[in-house]
């Protein structure tokens, strides 16, 4: 599996996408979240699959 990725970051908000190739196929995964203290949320576009929340959390 390979992958490329590119992203934008404003302040608090965060924006970046990755191309997955592999043997059946290529998808974008689009990112969007917003960063508050330790935690950082927000939503995956995986293509014609949907969008899905995530959250993320600083390793201590």
């Amino acid at each position: 599996m390979e992958f490329a990725g590119e992203g934008t970051i404003k302040g608090q908000e965060l924006e970046w996408a990755v191309l997955l190739s592999g043997g059946m196929g290529e998808i974008t995964l689009t990112y969007k979240a917003k960063v508050d203290g330790e935690t950082m949320t927000g939503e995956v576009q995986a293509g014609d699959f949907g969008a899905f929340p995530f959250t993320a959390k600083k390793k201590k």
